[in-house]
């Protein structure tokens, strides 16, 4: 079915970070005081970039759970934007 997601996506793939839990920290309180205060998001990101760049992709999206496409075709726009702003690392 090439309709919906599967217009865009070949497919999706689910990574595990398994980041150990002295490391998996996401506390925004001590903002000013501790510099790992959002190391779990962090690390998790850089698991998730290693595991894809390991398996020979170019590049990836990286849509957090809470995100919601906000217009029809964002993803035509996205590439567009990336197409003609290239080469950059983070859009």
């Amino acid at each position: 079915d090439r309709s919906g997601w599967g217009g865009c996506f070949a497919g999706f793939v689910s990574v595990e970070a398994s980041i150990d839990p002295e490391y998996d920290i996401y506390d925004p309180q001590p903002v000013q005081t501790n510099p790992l205060w959002v190391n779990g998001p962090n690390e998790q990101f850089r698991k998730t970039y290693q595991y894809v760049k390991s398996r020979g992709y170019a590049s990836m999206i990286l849509m957090e759970s809470d995100v919601q496409a906000q217009v029809g075709g964002w993803l035509d726009l996205l590439l567009s934007e990336v197409k003609s702003n290239k080469p950059f690392a983070v859009l």
